[in-house]
């Protein structure tokens, strides 16, 4: 306090002799001469500190506090801006820090480091090491301002404590001891990776499928389910507790990891943790294994809900408010997808049958009668005016079916009646009654739909057992199809019902039939029975000379004989059916363009039409033009991975897409024709027969000793024949090769 007063009093003396202090008026006007020198005070102008403030950077504990003796308390070796508050500071040479005396300085900052220095305020940027002992100022002056009577090398010594800075490294304090803070943030991980996981686990099974589990799952997961359900029931309430408590761990996590380390590193390691090993990891497992974990921590999760209660209870019934029940269910169309998919997942043979069943009993609401009917110039139909005689009776009985169409007028569109073949069972053949004196008197219903009927509706009126068979017609009622009640059915099975009369075996592609009795075309198509030798000879050395799977490595010469004997057909439009020539033109396609062929022709005697639709291409094609080529290659490739005797069963496989084309050509019959047909089920029972004959002795044999034939160049414009052989794209189906012409002659 007494320093204080002087200083004041000396710093008013100051003012007064500078002229700076108003005097009394008596005096202020008085001329210096007249002023009376006992009353002027002398005093020593220096350089004086009244005051220490220490400024620091941002996000930095360079500054700790002040101490009880108002002493600044700074972090060693961390740089700090001093700022000295006082009078007459532009004097000043040199600040020096000290821990004993000003003859001992530690630090010696000259006036050109200074930051700001002005008569008031000096500023220095400095670090301090640690010291057990306050730091304490010391000003040198300027010499060139200092008296002549003033010693150059004295210093100005600072010995006010509230100007003195401490530097020294306090120990951190910490909520709890290192070890047990850190205990406490791994279970703090575990915590946020339980209730992430049962957040993900539980909620993502609904309650109809834990009621689904409970009565169709093993007798496991039926205990977990039960354990469960209860709880997943309080569906917001449960997603609440789950968040609620999720949030809380990982807000503490983040607390606890700032107390131990820095911001920074505590905002990393948090994050980091968080994310990898309390959102990721744990949900990624509860996903696929929530029943399993949900069901041995259900007392945990109890647990967590009553001290969520006061919070997760209110907000849950204001969700079941806003948001309705947690209710998960399926539509049909979401059900048919499901059950789409799981065969996909699931590779139980019996089960994807019987899910197919299933889909198929589902999609008829989606399709209509078009969808599933037979077109009408594939239906076998009867006109009015045929006449019910031994032929005709004959001929309808050998085609098997039991309801057929009957038209009027020579006008396939226009169906009037339905003949049933019971109706018949009374007639005499001999009284060669017409078909509409027959369908007049029994009157059969006879049912017209329209092409977009549902199929589902469709199946309800065929249950009623009035009638299973309905005219398909469109807009202008023409009639464009059938449908009948096993159309519908093989729809619902997903798989055609092949009884002996069918003729069509795939409504979808069209397919027909491959058989030798009760055939569409089985009047004018039929096999040839008689063939010379020679002409035998021929044929096979033409084949081993254009194709090498007929050769010997492949083929037994006996086979090979009995197969070209098996498989030579004709086509004689004279053997035409009575009933066929009302509606059929007069002729017999051998390929279809776009249709699947899986069969090789060699046109041996007569003519054939070639069309190229794409192209608008027509060509006549004559003797030794062979089509389908690609299936010889294809069956070449199989049978030589197989080694001859390995098993060749695949190609048996009606579905085997590698034995197969899909013609981009049409070969039409409409004369009479002679042709080799050789299906691939023909060859492999000759090549089994070669394998048996070649444990034989051989035997001399008088065929193919003829001198090989040589193919000729291909005349026609080469064409894309089929999509799955390995026989590369510009490599044609059929070819020109015009070998010496040989009667065939029987013998």
């Amino acid at each position: 306090m007494t320093s204080s007063l002087t200083l004041f009093f000396i710093f008013v003396s100051a003012l007064c002799a500078h002229g700076k202090l108003p005097l009394s008026p008596e005096t202020r006007f008085v001329h210096p001469n007249n002023i009376d020198p006992k009353d002027l005070v002398t005093i020593k102008v220096r350089a004086h500190v009244s005051g220490v403030r220490i400024e620091w950077p941002l996000h930095t504990n360079a500054f700790h506090s002040y101490d009880t003796a108002r002493m600044s308390v700074v972090e060693p070796d961390t740089e700090v801006k001093v700022v000295l508050f006082g009078f007459w500071l532009e004097r000043v040479q040199y600040v020096t820090f000290t821990v004993d005396n000003c003859l001992n300085s530690i630090q010696n900052i000259s006036h050109t480091e200074f930051i700001t220095q002005s008569e008031k305020i000096i500023e220095v940027r400095t670090k301090f090491a640690e010291s057990e002992d306050p730091y304490r100022i010391c000003l040198k002056e300027n010499p060139y301002l200092l008296h002549e009577t003033d010693d150059p090398d004295d210093m100005i010594f600072v010995d006010e404590m509230r100007s003195w800075i401490m530097s020294t490294s306090d120990p951190p304090v910490h909520y709890m001891p290192d070890e047990l803070e850190w205990f406490i943030i791994f279970c703090l991980f575990g915590l946020s990776a339980l209730f992430s996981g049962l957040n993900m686990g539980l909620m993502a099974l609904s309650p109809q499928e834990l009621e689904l589990i409970m009565k169709s799952g093993s007798e496991t997961e039926r205990r977990y389910a039960k354990a469960i359900l209860p709880v997943r029931r309080c569906g917001n309430r449960l997603l609440c507790t789950t968040l609620i408590m999720n949030v809380i761990v990982n807000s503490a996590i983040s607390i606890l990891m700032g107390d131990l380390t820095s911001g920074m590193i505590a905002f990393v390691v948090a994050s980091a943790g968080i994310v990898l090993f309390g959102e990721i990891v744990p949900q990624s497992v509860c996903i696929k294994k929530g029943l399993y974990v949900g069901a041995h921590t259900i007392g945990f999760t109890r647990v967590a809900m009553l001290i969520t209660f006061p919070l997760a209870y209110p907000i849950g019934k204001i969700l079941d408010w806003l948001l309705g029940e947690d209710l998960v269910g399926y539509d049909r169309r979401q059900l048919l997808e499901l059950l789409k998919l799981t065969p996909k997942w699931d590779t139980t043979q019996d089960l994807a049958e019987d899910l197919k069943i299933a889909v198929g009993a589902m999609e008829i609401a989606d399709k209509s009668v078009q969808d599933v009917m037979t077109p009408i110039e594939d239906v076998f139909m009867l006109s009015t005016n045929a006449v019910l005689n031994k032929k005709n009776v004959s001929e309808i009985l050998k085609r098997g079916y039991t309801r057929i169409p009957v038209y009027e007028d020579m006008d396939r569109n226009t169906i009037v009646s339905l003949l049933f073949v019971q109706d018949l069972a009374l007639l005499d053949p001999e009284d060669n009654f017409p078909v509409q004196t027959v369908c007049k008197y029994y009157n059969h219903v006879l049912r017209f739909v329209a092409a977009e009927t549902n199929l589902h509706n469709m199946l309800e009126e065929f249950k009623t057992g009035d009638y299973h068979l309905a005219i398909v017609q469109d807009d202008e009622e023409n009639a464009i199809g059938i449908i009948t009640l096993e159309d519908i059915v093989e729809e619902i099975l997903q798989a055609e019902i092949i009884d002996e009369s069918d003729t069509i075996i795939d409504n979808r592609y069209r397919q027909k039939r491959a058989r030798k009795v009760s055939r569409v075309d089985a009047g004018i198509d039929t096999e040839l029975k008689s063939i010379g030798v020679s002409a035998i000879t021929v044929i096979a050395n033409w084949l081993r000379s254009n194709f090498p799977v007929f050769q010997e490595q492949f083929l037994e010469t006996r086979a090979l004989v009995q197969l070209i004997k098996n498989n030579l057909h004709q086509v004689d439009f004279s053997r035409e059916s009575v009933l066929d020539r009302h509606h059929k033109h007069h002729h017999l396609d051998l390929y279809t363009q776009g249709v699947i062929s899986r069969r090789f022709i060699l046109i041996l005697e007569g003519a054939a039409s070639a069309e190229f639709a794409d192209s608008n291409m027509k060509f006549q094609v004559g003797p030794w033009e062979a089509f389908g080529t690609a299936i010889l290659h294809a069956i070449q490739g199989n049978v030589s991975v197989t080694k001859f005797k390995g098993s060749t069963r695949s190609l048996y496989n009606s579905h085997n897409e590698a034995v197969q084309f899909i013609p981009d050509f049409t070969v039409t019959v409409t004369t009479h024709c002679k042709y080799l047909q050789i299906t691939v089920p023909a060859f492999l029972a000759a090549l089994k027969a070669s394998n048996i004959v070649r444990d034989i002795p051989r035997l001399p044999h008088p065929i193919l000793h003829a001198a090989p034939l040589t193919r000729s160049k291909i005349s026609l414009e080469e064409h894309s024949i089929h999509k799955n052989s390995p026989e590369p794209q510009k490599k044609r189906a059929f070819s020109t090769i015009e070998p010496p012409v040989l009667p065939l002659t029987k013998e």
